[in-house]
């Protein structure tokens, strides 16, 4: 009888998975920021105290860029 139970919970998870395609998963600890000047638009920088790391730990800083390497 205790591996019907543990078969049957393996197959939950799948059926969970199939219902989330329809849901937008937010990520609590992701923060999108635009429209920094571009005197501010540097990773090194922004990590900083002076700056997001006031905040807290900056696990990471990621900016968009144009094909040619230009900040958009």
């Amino acid at each position: 009888m205790e591996r019907k139970k543990t078969q049957k919970s393996r197959s939950k998870p799948s059926e969970g998975r199939k219902q989330l395609t329809s849901v937008r998963v937010i990520q609590r600890n992701l923060v999108y920021i635009v429209g920094l000047p571009l005197n501010l638009a540097d990773e090194d920088l922004l990590y900083h105290k002076e700056y997001f790391g006031q905040y807290g730990k900056v696990l990471k800083v990621s900016m968009s860029r144009t094909s040619s390497g230009a900040i958009q």
